[in-house]
């Protein structure tokens, strides 16, 4: 008799910007579940082939390759065959590829599990109402106060799936870290090292596409103090924020929170597949800054400048990093736990 049987089903997008979030927290889940399920991949997009972690895993996941035409039909055919304990969908079956899944499971009766973003006290009730045939939610993201989560009903509340440095987001922090997977945000980091001194040290995290707008900007993008990381692992990439006095990015909540998490206050570049500044949880908003153009980059400065010279003290790092070191292991033991008990429940 072979392992359990998951299928996750996430995308990635290069257009209009770079999405890889949802695909990343699904391989951060699914690098501690391989050893105790057969996971089935559904990726609808191009795959992330330089991404470490995927690199990693891909011997180990069954990638299915569905067709465009008649994809309801592949997508039933494929749940018949696999005849999975659950179907997890990275984020909210709100559209498109995600929405069709969602029905076809539904019809299928395939029990769902959906990861989201944890927007604040509101999410715990919207989601299942909105969406009653998803049987559990797992919800990422910072409670007040440095909470570590809260379960109630068919929602879980867990941090974000990052790994915190040892004793929490604390240590030295010496430089600015741009998080420029798409080219507007790349573009927006450029300009706001402009404005600070040549000596400011930067991480430059890019994802390959965009690795010839490096060369083009090199007057700002690669002084000395520069790193240049290309699509980075996890461990590097906390390390990265945890050392950064301000994180540029793109107004994606999990780069919003995983940042804020580390310790780090963030600029958010609005652009394609980001999340919108209210909802953005109270409790966040003083570390969070919007910016569409280089005129509201202006206007953020004197913020700016105030993270830099005296960067606060943000309560999750620590708090968390002593409860719940590595949310991804701790996030994939529940989901571990919650489909252990939907088998014992199943009739037959």
């Amino acid at each position: 008799m072979g392992l359990p049987r998951l299928v996750f089903v996430t995308y990635f997008r290069l257009v209009p910007t770079t999405q890889i979030g949802v695909f990343k927290r699904c391989m951060r889940l699914i690098q501690h579940l391989v050893s105790d399920f057969e996971i089935h991949l559904v990726n609808f997009g191009p795959l992330p082939e330089r991404d470490a972690l995927f690199t990693e895993l891909r011997p180990r996941l069954r990638l299915q390759e569905l067709p465009d035409d008649g994809l309801g039909n592949a997508l039933s055919r494929m749940l018949e065959e696999i005849a999975p304990e659950a179907i997890v969908l990275g984020e909210t079956p709100l559209r498109g590829s995600m929405r069709l899944a969602h029905r076809v499971a539904s019809t299928r009766g395939v029990w769902q599990v959906c990861i989201e973003n944890y927007y604040g006290d509101f999410a715990g009730g919207f989601f299942p109402a909105e969406w009653p045939r998803i049987d559990r939610w797992l919800l990422l993201g910072l409670m007040p106060g440095g909470q570590a989560g809260a379960s109630a009903g068919r929602v879980e509340i867990v941090p974000p799936l990052v790994r915190f440095p040892p004793g929490g987001a604390g240590g030295e922090r010496d430089r600015v870290t741009i998080l420029g997977y798409d080219q507007q945000t790349l573009l927006m980091g450029a300009l706001l090292l402009r404005r600070l001194p040549p000596s400011q040290q930067a991480d430059i995290v890019v994802s390959p596409e965009w690795e010839a707008l490096i060369e083009k900007q090199r007057e700002t993008l690669g002084r000395p103090g520069h790193r240049v990381l290309v699509l980075p692992g996890d461990d590097e990439l906390s390390r990265s924020i945890s050392r950064a006095r301000l994180v540029l990015g793109k107004a994606g909540y999990q780069q919003v929170v995983e940042s804020v998490a580390l310790g780090a206050p963030i600029v958010c570049q609005i652009c394609g597949g980001g999340v919108d500044e209210q909802l953005i949880a109270p409790h966040l908003r003083p570390y969070v800054r919007f910016v569409a153009t280089e005129e509201d980059l202006e206007r953020v400065m004197f913020d700016v400048a105030g993270w830099l010279l005296d960067p606060p003290s943000l309560p999750w790092g620590a708090a968390l990093g002593a409860v719940v070191p590595e949310p991804a292991a701790h996030a994939a033991r529940r989901l571990r736990e919650l489909v252990a008990q939907r088998a014992q429940q199943a009739p037959g």
